[in-house]
């Protein structure tokens, strides 16, 4: 790291061409300072060189290099960069153009190893460099005087006097000399001075007590202090032995005071376990199995009225570990959907350009699948548009038939990696057993049918009145519908909601055609613009929505018929003069009339009983007919919908949970999630045990607020929807609990939530399945260098800790919430050594969250940081906690806390 580091020291300052937000050109510097680790951009102005922009190395994100969106037509060979950097949702563009391609290529290769050695870069290194810049930002000076060190002592957050200031110097010149003599100090004193109040030996004192040993730590005691309080094994012992720089006369390793603390506060002693860091759990359950990160509005990037919609929030998001984002598609110009906030002054990017962007960025934090969640607003015809884009995009990657024939469960995270997975309403049929059924499935064309759940499947014929003959329809009957498929025809995606009636020349109206009349009319295609003539017999048509009624024998496409609530019924006649066929089944659906003929008469009767039971069960055709007019959706697009159609959501109870379609799911607000989820609870589990379940925000969170997503994790629920752009609580607890396995947007839901009727809510079902109870002690020792405004550089921190759990651990057993004492005006070393004690019922859903807060003498409290972690996820022993922003971005603050566990039982 340190080689790339100075290596681009030595580039120089080599000249470039900005463009601002006027696309304006200007001729400016740019430059890194290593001592800093920032890359700055300055121009000269007059005599004046002023700053153009500024950027910390672990704020870069990413590193475009040729074309960018910013650059005009004339900027568009490889002289041209963009860097992607920030801390916040939205990331800040600095596109410029380097004078010669040679230069641009170093500089664009040095920079992308900065973005991927940044995140390991040394603490001590981090710690020079921002103590660097606290200096910086109080004067541009390099040597100052002696009061004017003490203020910016003062700017880092700490006071400190002028007796203490020269005793860290280790100068024996008093307070009275230093001022007779104006001394002037450079900043490397400063430095030195603020390291030491840093390292002031109290929490060497304090965590180490009974292993120091002539003012050290000699790596025999450390040895001890790591089986002892940090509960490591021998093993790990090859581990530190770099740590110990120094040795005495007799060869025994050892470290200073400052040297240990300094590895206390380092990320070698991270709270959080080594092994969460990469995927380490079973990824080979059903989808079903795992919660899944997900994001609601992924285009938005700020509130839902009027913000900018943006192709690089799925880029954010996606960076960020989401499995499960957003699309909201619209009717949009030239025949092509567009993405924004229905019904609001939200601005409005391109499908299209959305769509490359999840390309480019899906698998890049995580080759599990991704799932695209399509709220879908379009009408028909821009509906196969967007199914042809999806297709022409994501190509192979794109999940379109099932993975298997006879399947009972979804796939796992591990048969689709690197795919790509569908949500989005779609034409549903029910199986009364749940499993894939093979026998339609036996060509390419009908395997979009083999996950239907049905009533009853069969042969059934229609006649022909082109030529007199019954020809073979597959038949399928669902809870909605009667679907019929040609059977020598090969299987189109078309709906019938794109087809309507026009009545032939010489009829007034369409009145004959619904009396079930042999008449002639004229069927139109709006998608292909060219008009079909087919004559009406065997009918296959959508009266409810539509009003179409047409012929199936001369069309190839898959049609069905919507059975109305006690207006349909099926009766047996029969054929006379076919032998073959003897048996006619009459189905009368309100003012329609069809006739299948079958060679059995077992077999009419079982049509016919199945037919009547369906019409009994079925909604009014009032409720019917609005909710089709709702639901139009092309069969184009729908087909695409494989493992996550969105049907309307309703509970099982445990003797019907045979009855259960894997591949359904529901998508709520979150009051009715919330309210379903109280009533039912062992009920929601169950479902959520089999099908997906995505629940979003209310319409009402104008300002993207989010909900608290622990309840419904704690039932189950896979996919809890949260803005992304809102750096509030309850985003924090996703990004905290999405950190683990490797943060690979997939976390293995516990065993007993996949029990049957398991209720979180009660306490003798955790008591019945043996659930580990665990009581632990949270020890607040030390804070470092925490951030904070200019305004207030004295502050007076303070520490809550939070717990995130089951009913019983929010409100029976513990307090949810522990706050420390204020450390009056000291953000640079604030020392607390104050213990909390936690008992948690059920550690695997619980969440632990430490939050820095700036005291105010008026006014709310000012963040200064934030960390959050699944319980089972921390290190007994002395350890670091890296603070985080509220976008879940690492600051260089630090807090040093102490973790002890054992088990325990509730009484």
């Amino acid at each position: 790291m340190d080689e790339i580091l100075q290596q681009l020291d030595l580039l120089g300052t080599p000249a470039v061409t900005k463009f601002g937000k006027k696309r304006e050109r200007k001729l400016v510097t740019l430059d890194f300072k290593y001592q800093l680790l920032e890359l700055t951009c300055y121009f000269k102005k007059g005599k004046e060189i002023l700053t153009d922009t500024c950027m910390n190395v672990r704020e870069i994100k990413e590193v475009r290099t040729g074309i960018s969106s910013l650059f005009d037509a004339s900027c568009r060979d490889k002289r041209c960069v963009t860097i992607i950097y920030g801390t916040d949702f939205v990331l800040k563009h600095f596109p410029i153009e380097f004078l010669t391609e040679e230069i641009a290529k170093d500089w664009s290769e040095l920079l992308q190893n900065l973005v991927l050695c940044g995140v390991r870069l040394s603490y001590e290194i981090r710690l020079n460099a921002w103590l660097m810049k606290e200096y910086s930002l109080c004067t541009s000076k390099d040597r100052i005087s002696f009061q004017k060190a003490c203020k910016v002592l003062h700017g880092m957050g700490v006071k400190v006097g002028r007796t203490r200031f020269l005793s860290c110097l280790e100068t024996k010149i008093d307070k009275k000399e230093a001022k007779r003599r104006k001394l002037s100090v450079c900043g490397q004193d400063v430095m030195k001075v603020a390291k030491a109040v840093i390292n002031d030996s109290k929490v060497f004192n304090v965590v180490f007590n009974g292993y120091i040993r002539d003012a050290k730590l000699f790596q025999s005691e450390f040895y001890e202090f790591l089986l002892e309080t940090q509960k490591e094994d021998n093993s790990t012992k090859l581990n530190y032995e770099h740590i110990f720089p120094h040795h005495n006369r007799n060869g025994n390793a050892y470290m200073t005071p400052s040297e240990a603390e300094n590895f206390l506060f380092s990320d070698e002693n991270e709270l959080c376990k080594q092994e969460c860091s990469a995927v380490y759990q079973d990824m080979t359950r059903p989808l079903s199995h795992y919660w899944i990160a997900s994001s609601h509005n992924t285009y938005l990037t700020g509130d839902q009225f009027k913000s900018a919609s943006s192709p690089d929030a799925y880029a954010r998001c996606l960076q960020q570990g989401c499995r499960c984002i957003e699309i909201d598609c619209w009717d949009g110009p030239d025949g092509t959907p567009q993405i924004y906030h229905g019904y609001t002054m939200t601005s409005k990017i391109s499908l299209k350009d959305v769509l490359q962007t999840i390309k480019k960025y899906a698998f890049v934090k995580s080759a599990y699948p991704i799932i695209l969640s399509i709220e879908n607003h379009c009408s028909i015809q821009q509906q196969k548009v967007m199914a042809e884009m999806l297709q022409e995009t994501f190509q192979d990657s794109l999940v379109s038939h099932p993975c298997k024939v006879n399947e009972t469960e979804l796939p796992s995270p591990e048969e689709l990696r690197y795919k790509i997975l569908i949500k989005c309403k779609a034409i549903n049929s029910d199986d009364s057993d749940g499993k894939l059924s093979a026998e339609f499935a036996d060509s390419e064309n009908d395997l979009q049918f083999s996950c239907i759940k049905t009533r009853k499947r069969g042969i059934l014929h229609g006649k022909n009145p082109r030529n007199g003959c019954w020809e073979p329809y597959k038949c399928i009957l669902t809870d909605e519908k009667l679907i019929f498929i040609k059977l020598e025809e090969k299987v189109r995606s078309l709906s019938t909601t794109n087809l309507y009636l026009n009545t032939y020349p010489g009829s007034s109206n369409g009145n004959d055609w619904r009396r079930g009349s042999h008449r002639r009319g004229k069927i139109l295609r709006q998608t292909s613009y060219t008009e079909e003539w087919a004559p009406v017999n065997f009918a296959d048509f959508e009266l409810i929505s539509s009003g179409f009624f047409g012929s199936l024998s001369d069309m190839s496409d898959r049609h069905f018929l919507e059975l109305e609530y006690s207006a349909c019924c099926a009766e047996i006649e029969r054929n006379p003069g076919h032998e073959n066929l003897p048996h006619l089944i009459r189905i009368a659906n309100g003012q329609t009339l069809i006739y299948a003929a079958t060679a059995k008469i077992e077999e009419a009767n079982e049509w016919k009983q199945g037919i009547n039971e369906v019409c009994r069960s079925r909604p009014r055709s009032c409720e019917a007919s609005s909710a089709r007019r709702r639901d139009k959706i092309s069969d184009d697009l729908a087909k695409l919908a494989v493992y996550a159609r969105t049907t309307k959501f309703r509970l099982i109870s445990s003797d019907k949970a045979k009855a259960r379609t894997f591949n359904e799911m529901h998508s709520l607000p979150e009051k009715i999630a919330l309210k379903t989820m109280t009533s039912n609870p062992s009920q929601f589990i169950m479902y959520h045990q089999v099908q997906f379940g995505r629940v979003y925000p209310t319409a009402t969170r104008l300002y993207s607020s989010n909900y608290d997503p622990t309840p419904l994790w704690n039932v189950g629920c896979q996919m809890v929807a949260l803005n992304y752009q809102t750096p509030d609580k309850p985003l924090q607890l996703n990004h905290g609990k999405f950190q683990d396995n490797g943060g690979c947007g997939y976390i293995l839901k516990p065993d007993y939530l996949l029990l049957k009727d398991f209720n979180p809510n009660a306490m003798l079902d955790y008591i019945r399945i043996g659930n580990p109870k665990i009581n632990f002690t949270i020890t607040v020792i030390a804070a470092r260098h925490l951030e904070s405004n200019r305004k207030a550089a004295a502050a007076n921190p303070y520490v809550d800790i939070e717990l995130f759990g089951t009913k019983f651990d929010n409100d029976s057993f513990a307090l949810i919430k522990h706050r420390t004492s204020c450390a009056s005006k000291n953000r640079l070393n604030p020392f607390w050594n104050k213990s909390f004690s936690f008992r948690v019922a059920a550690p695997e859903l619980a969440l632990i969250r430490f939050s820095v807060q700036n005291e105010r003498l008026l006014g709310d409290p000012i963040f200064m940081g934030q960390a959050t972690y699944p319980i089972l996820n921390l290190r007994p022993g002395v350890r670091s906690i890296n603070l985080r922003n509220g976008f879940g971005e690492d600051l260089m603050a630090v807090l040093l806390v102490k973790c002890e566990m054992r088990p325990c039982d509730f009484i």
